[in-house]
């Protein structure tokens, strides 16, 4: 995040864009993507909350925190698993214009962020659209919440469209040292409200890191 500036050095994980990845196949991915010789600090947003979860419970001694941003450990709409079969056929339309740029940013974000996020989700292939969302469905981590080990601050958007606030509850209330955060936003928080956010961020940090400054964290 451009907003915690450079002193708060940080590394965006690029997910494979290949359809036929779900939780499992990304989860054993991100594990090769990142070395256990350092601690980390997550920030996980929407779809990525139920791998960082995973990704703490395997690695205990090195992950110090967690910031869970707009997401969840179990379908977030479970009144809609029904709509899993359908999903083969549903038409997704992946130029974030009108309706679903609603979803994502509602009235808020500048038009700079509005605009990167038009790129970013245009970018997407409808096949892994569709992907993501079964994967959503059929996805569950709330048995592991109780084994996490590190602090968890849960980064709640309060015109969140997407993500509930049933859903959030659920996440919090499955982790014991969960700290519950709500900012006025939409599901897009982090490009919508950045400086919000990164003050969340920052305090967090200094909450697990002490007796390290910025400049030499790694996130």
């Amino acid at each position: 995040m451009q907003s915690l500036g450079d002193r708060w050095p940080s590394r965006v994980m690029c997910y494979p864009a290949n359809p036929g990845w779900g939780y499992a196949e990304l989860l054993s991915w991100l594990q090769q993507q990142i070395s256990n010789d350092q601690p980390l600090f997550l920030l996980a947003e929407s779809f990525s909350g139920p791998l960082a979860i995973e990704l703490a419970t395997r690695r205990p001694d090195q992950v110090r925190g967690i910031v869970l941003c707009c997401t969840f450990a179990a379908n977030p709409r479970p009144s809609l698993r029904w709509a899993a079969r359908l999903l083969p056929w549903l038409p997704v339309v992946t130029w974030p214009s009108g309706p679903m740029l609603r979803l994502l940013m509602g009235s808020y974000g500048t038009t700079e962020g509005r605009r990167q996020m038009v790129e970013v989700v245009s970018s997407l292939s409808p096949e892994l659209v569709r992907a993501r969302l079964a994967a959503v469905i059929a996805v569950d981590v709330r048995p592991v919440l109780p084994s996490l080990r590190p602090p968890v601050w849960v980064l709640q958007a309060g015109a969140d469209a997407l993500v509930p606030d049933a859903a959030t509850q659920e996440l919090c209330h499955g982790i014991a040292q969960a700290q519950r955060v709500r900012l006025l936003g939409p599901h897009a928080l982090l490009q919508a409200c950045p400086e919000a956010a990164a003050a969340v961020l920052r305090d967090a940090w200094r909450q697990c890191f002490p007796d390290h400054p910025a400049e030499r964290a790694s996130s």
